[in-house]
């Protein structure tokens, strides 16, 4: 059986009834294990759950969305401060599932349209006007100050009431035309035109919402393919054919849209210093980018609510209150002959390209790396020369020890690590509010890590798609950086006796002094080379060079590829979990440099330390307005 669950409710009842950490940017390995909990036991039943996830909004609703990213800013605001307050973490829809078997169930009633109406008497029909009038995402009479006494006709009390009455009120009407027409009588005899005619609009455009377009998505939930663009909602058909799979398997960012039909984008606050630029600054040249290749060949809109063309709106935090901006779009040079609708014929080398100069990083820099943690070690150079104030090494070692802690742990299924013993003694889940300034590097991080997450699945994936769930948990990486800077505790004595994780370490920390050297003279703004042609030869033989190592990696830059975790893949002997083609563990690993001291531009702090020592399926749909 097929079962569709709203995934913005589901994941956000989810973390926050687990009592996850919320204070240090997100503990997502135990969000992933909650969430296969979950829908292992809808397996276990021969349930098949689609977790629907918003998938672009409207005008309509775009109050909606300003009011709700103003209340992520107060409730991240608080806690900051160690108050009470709910914020879901920036990657929580990038946590992924595997299959395994469980025995577990779910006890729950099961809800049909057609029980419903018979319980209360009405036409099916009529569940949109019910839905209109109670209120929605898109017309809320009582924030028009028109209110009506619904509870009059309920023969139940309590907060319940109204809907009962008003369930109870529609019963004798046979559509939803005959029920609306009275609706407004109502509202006529208790308030003036305007007010009437308000109302009428609003009821209007929130019942037609519900108007589900015949046959639009049952190629998709019956075959798995994607719906016929002839199909598709008037304002999806600006999505090019390719990637309307993709988009419906959650394989694209459902923000993109937003930027294609309003040109606008929300953004989501966690918890940081309030007093200091949003997090989200840190990775706007990566948006502008995307941005830049969503509205390559699109045509300026003569709407006057839309932004100017080549801009996008972004809706951001200013202090502690939700302001607007105009950002600059950026189409690369190298990709200027293949717009939106051709993006997926461009050769792979352009789009890795593209996407590594977005950065500022060199693909020579990442080739000791394993191509699973390619990505989020070239969101780590960026972040180096990007975030404000700059990052200091406490900070990089606690975070490249968070990516050795996540390769153990999804390793956890071949035996007991003393590693992973060690590192996990050190997270602590402590009361009251985080330290401010690491929270603020940290959340700048996660911002670039997802929108490198957006640009690389624009682009196809030139890169391979990391684990979100096993590269942050916050509650060691706040306690790493506290210990280091103690002096309780080194890289070096951590490491102590685990070869294969030390070499990893190793190897990562040599890639970032690698391409951190290399871009001690780079500045903060937008790489030069996506602005005008791009003739170096030696950036695509450096790219050639990866891609001739991925292909031995068994690496793939096909969107369909499978995810089989962040370490081991073939060709990268002497890391973690990794074998050579004949099951042999390979020789060790390549080495790098002891530490980060002397490296250029990279600002020393009192106690720094460098290292020294030898099926879910997923969718995203335009979806409809919920009641209440």
């Amino acid at each position: 059986m097929k079962l569709i669950i709203d995934g913005c409710n589901l994941f956000n009842l989810l973390y926050f009834n687990s009592k996850l950490n919320q204070s240090h940017g997100g503990d997502y390995d135990g969000f992933k294990r909650i969430i296969h909990s979950f829908v292992q036991a809808l397996r276990d039943c021969d349930i098949d759950p689609y977790v629907v996830l918003d998938g672009g909004s409207n005008s309509a609703k775009l109050e909606t969305r300003k009011l709700r990213a103003q209340s992520r800013i107060d409730n991240a605001s608080k806690l900051s401060l160690g108050l009470q307050g709910s914020v879901l973490p920036t990657l929580w829809r990038k946590v992924s599932l595997h299959n395994e078997r469980s025995q577990r169930y779910i006890l729950c009633k099961r809800y049909t349209a057609t029980s419903f109406c018979r319980y209360f008497n009405i036409k099916k029909q009529l569940l949109p006007v019910f839905a209109a009038v109670t209120g929605n995402d898109y017309v809320k009479l009582r924030k028009m100050d028109i209110i009506l006494r619904w509870e009059e006709y309920s023969s139940m009390e309590g907060s319940f009431a109204r809907f009962y009455g008003l369930l109870s009120w529609l019963a004798s009407f046979k559509s939803p035309k005959e029920a609306l027409d009275s609706v407004l009588k109502l509202i006529d005899s208790n308030y003036n035109r305007q007010m009437m005619a308000l109302a009428m609009s609003g009821l209007t455009v929130g019942i037609d919402d519900y108007q589900v377009p015949s046959g639009f998505l049952e190629r998709f939930f019956n075959n798995g393919v994607a719906p016929a663009p002839c199909l598709l909602p008037e304002p999806h058909r600006v999505l090019p054919d390719w990637t309307l799979l993709l988009f419906m398997k959650g394989g694209l960012p459902s923000c993109m849209l937003d930027v294609l039909l309003m040109r606008t984008l929300v953004m989501s606050t966690q918890v940081q210093d309030m007093q200091m630029s949003s997090a989200n600054i840190t990775s706007r040249p990566i948006r502008q980018v995307f941005y830049g290749l969503l509205l390559a060949g699109k045509k300026e809109s003569q709407s006057s609510q839309e932004p100017p063309g080549g801009y996008v709106e972004e809706y951001d935090r200013e202090g502690r209150h939700l302001t607007s901006s105009m950002v600059e779009a950026v189409q690369p040079s190298a990709l200027e002959h293949f717009p939106l609708d051709k993006l997926d014929q461009a050769p792979h080398s352009v789009r890795c390209e593209v996407f590594l100069e977005t950065l500022g990083v060199s693909s020579s820099s990442l080739i000791g790396v394993p191509p699973k943690l390619r990505l989020p070690v070239a969101v780590t150079c960026y972040w180096l020369r990007h975030a404000k104030p700059q990052p200091d090494q406490l900070l990089l070692n606690a975070l490249l020890l968070g990516l050795v802690y996540g390769v153990l742990c999804s390793q956890r299924a071949k035996g007991p690590d003393k590693l992973f013993e060690r590192l996990r003694s050190h997270i602590q889940n402590r009361a009251g509010g985080p330290d401010l300034a690491v929270a603020h590097a940290y959340s700048q991080w996660q911002c670039c890590l997802r929108d490198s997450l957006h640009l690389n699945q624009l682009l196809l994936l030139p890169l391979a798609e990391p684990q979100c769930a096993w590269l942050y948990k916050g509650t060691l990486l706040h306690q790493l950086v506290a210990d280091l800077d103690r002096g309780t505790l080194t890289p070096d004595s951590l490491l102590l006796g685990s070869s294969s994780s030390e070499r990893l370490y190793r190897a990562l920390l040599d890639a970032v002094h690698t391409s951190h050297a290399a871009g001690s003279t780079v500045s903060g703004a937008i790489p030069s080379s996506l602005r005008k042609p791009q003739d170096d030869l030696m950036t695509r033989l450096e790219v050639l060079a990866l891609e001739e190592e991925d292909d031995d990696a068994g690496g793939a830059e096909n969107p369909k590829q499978e995810d089989d975790g962040l370490p081991g893949v073939k060709g990268h002997p002497g890391f973690p979990g990794e074998e050579g083609e004949n099951g042999d563990r390979g020789s060790p690993g390549p080495a790098g440099p002891l530490g980060l001291r002397g490296c250029p531009g990279m600002r020393g702090v009192k106690g720094s330390r460098g290292y020294s020592g030898n099926k879910t399926t997923v969718i995203h749909i335009q979806t409809y307005p919920s009641p209440l």
